[in-house]
């Protein structure tokens, strides 16, 4: 889809691993930053006339790192723009079946653009993170494209865990249904406990996905990071969703594990996060770049 020095728009902040599959084949990302309502269709629209990008990456629905999903106007409305601009998009859609307020699910904005729109999704959400099968939708002729170039990358899922895939889908709603209940009650423990041990904190309860985005109170994001580790939680730091740096301010917290570890998690937090105040900037960068080494 893409030659090198191409540009690719994505969203700002966006999913790590999307960013590194733009440097791997020598793009470069174009990022249209999110506003805390969501997108901005003018932003967007400026970012497709002045850097006439080759693709576009999107995640719509339950938005990696901050669960938002985009309303249905806004998604006729960049379709409209994708297609004016015949820009051919991805539409990354792996929780888009984590919906746990229940509403009115939106088109896919695959439906509303039409062609040429790449949808992708996996398993490995809707189910179970350790079930790395991923499924893709497109016109015909990009399938065949996309068939053709898999060899070199990838030879093929393994037998089992599509055959085990299969039934999975027999039984989808019922099994879907426990999982929501699940991470609702997930998602509600991680709130309680980011509220009580991190007040200062800001945090909006996505509708869906598997992660909070919080805002600290001061910038610290990486720092927080690396004094965290020494705590016993393990974050990803709010630089990593960014294309260029920055994010300082946010921090992603996945609610996937058992209540009680969450809980536990937001308490040793609290204890990094007070400890990052207490160490000079200066001292900081060098035990990181000692961690790092």
């Amino acid at each position: 889809m893409t030659s090198p020095g191409d540009r690719v728009l994505v969203e700002h902040p966006t999913y790590p691993n999307a960013l590194d599959a733009v440097r791997a084949v020598h793009a470069r990302a174009v990022p249209v930053a999110l506003d805390r309502t969501g997108w901005d269709v003018e932003a967007l629209d400026a970012a497709l006339r002045r850097s006439v990008p080759a693709l576009a990456y999107l995640i719509p629905d339950f938005q990696n790192p901050t669960g938002m999903r985009m309303p249905a106007s806004t998604r006729c409305e960049i379709a409209a723009l994708l297609r004016r601009s015949r820009t051919p998009v991805v539409a990354d859609e792996p929780l888009v079946d984590l919906d746990l307020d229940g509403g009115v699910a939106p088109p896919a904005l695959a439906e509303a653009v039409g062609e040429p729109a790449i949808t992708i999704g996996s398993a490995s959400k809707t189910f179970w993170g350790g079930l790395r099968i991923g499924w893709l939708r497109a016109p015909a002729e990009m399938v065949a494209r996309l068939v053709a170039a898999r060899p070199a990358t990838d030879l093929g899922c393994p037998v089992f865990e599509q055959l085990l895939l299969a039934e999975l889908l027999d039984g989808r709603d019922a099994l879907l249904a426990g999982r929501l209940d699940e991470l609702r009650t997930r998602r509600a423990a991680l709130l309680d406990a980011v509220r009580r041990h991190c007040p200062n904190w800001s945090v909006q309860p996505p509708g869906g996905g598997l992660s909070l985005w919080c805002e600290l109170d001061a910038p610290g994001s990486s720092r927080l990071a690396v004094l965290a580790a020494q705590h016993g939680v393990r974050v990803v730091p709010g630089s990593r969703f960014s294309a260029h740096g920055g994010l300082e301010r946010r921090l992603r917290l996945p609610y996937a594990l058992p209540p009680d570890v969450l809980i536990g998690a937001g308490e040793r937090l609290a204890l990094a996060w007070a400890a990052v105040g207490a160490v000079p900037d200066g001292r900081m960068a060098a035990d990181t770049d000692a961690a790092l080494a």
